[in-house]
């Protein structure tokens, strides 16, 4: 079974919107739901394109990893 993510984003959307009309009392409560930014005007395909690609082998691990013993499953193995 496939549902796509932007009828599930919708679903959600409309179910906070209910619960936040339903919990009324707090007038600021609902601010976050801005009809204006539902959706954005991009495929996810665009951003990945936009990217810019590395390999994560040539970034230097910072001092605190390199330094601290606890944390050198986090460095490079060297051959």
């Amino acid at each position: 079974m496939h549902i796509s993510f932007l009828y599930v984003y919708e679903k959600v959307i409309a179910n906070m919107r209910v619960l936040m009309t339903e919990d009324s009392n707090n007038a600021v409560s609902n601010s976050f739901l801005l009809d204006d930014a539902s959706s954005i005007p991009f495929s996810v395909d665009d951003l990945s394109k936009s990217m810019e690609r590395f390999d994560i082998a040539d970034i230097e691990p910072p001092p605190l990893i390199r330094e601290n013993s606890g944390l050198s499953f986090l460095l490079p193995v060297t051959e």
